[in-house]
Formats: structure tokens, sequence, C-alpha cells
């Protein structure tokens, strides 16, 4: 099988810092009988993560968690409701004025 040599490739928002012949990671992926190379790889926001070759080069893992967080607040900031804003802020102010949570509890 061939070695494919992924430094300093980028994937997504991800780019290939060093391959891992040691560890949790490796060692997890061989005891299921897959011998795919796993590679640290940095986010853009500055996390790391560890991820099989494969995966990447499908485009699988594409972050470190962040996109999709990212999309999801872009999805609501273009979606939201104006109402519903108004209502999330008003219970906001509420909370603060009072100094309890709906449930009654203690902020």
């Amino acid at each position: 099988m061939r070695e494919i040599n992924e430094l300093g490739n980028r994937y997504g928002r991800l780019v290939v810092q060093e391959r891992i012949h040691s560890g949790p990671h490796h060692e997890r992926c061989r005891a299921k009988g897959n011998p795919a190379a796993i590679w640290r790889c940095r986010c853009d926001c500055g996390e790391d993560v560890y991820a099989r070759g494969p995966l990447l080069r499908r485009h699988q893992i594409r972050s470190c968690g962040c996109w999709q967080q990212d999309a999801v607040a872009i999805h609501a900031a273009k979606y939201a409701s104006p109402i519903l804003v108004l209502e999330d802020q008003m219970a906001k102010n509420l909370i603060a004025q009072l100094g309890k949570t709906y449930d009654g509890t203690r902020t």
C-alpha cells in the first residue's frame, strides 16, 4: 500500500501538521483493523484535530466543529424572526431584573 504525504495540505479549515505513529488515536484505529494513517491537523480557529487520511481526502472532516457552529449562527441571523429576537431580549431583561430564570432558580 502506498504512503500518501499529506503534510501541509489544506482540507476546508484544516491544515495537516504531522502524521501520528503512536498514541490513543492511532492505536484505536489499528485495533479496529484500519491501517489508515492518522494525521494531526490545525484548524483555522487554533484547535487540533486528529483525523484519518481517507476522511480528509473525501472532505468528510473539514474543521474541528467550528464550521458547523458558524453555519448555524449565519443561518439563525439570516432567518431569525424579529419577534423572536425581541421576545428573547425581553426574557433576558426580565431575568436580569428579577435574578431568576423561568423555572424559579436563581441566576
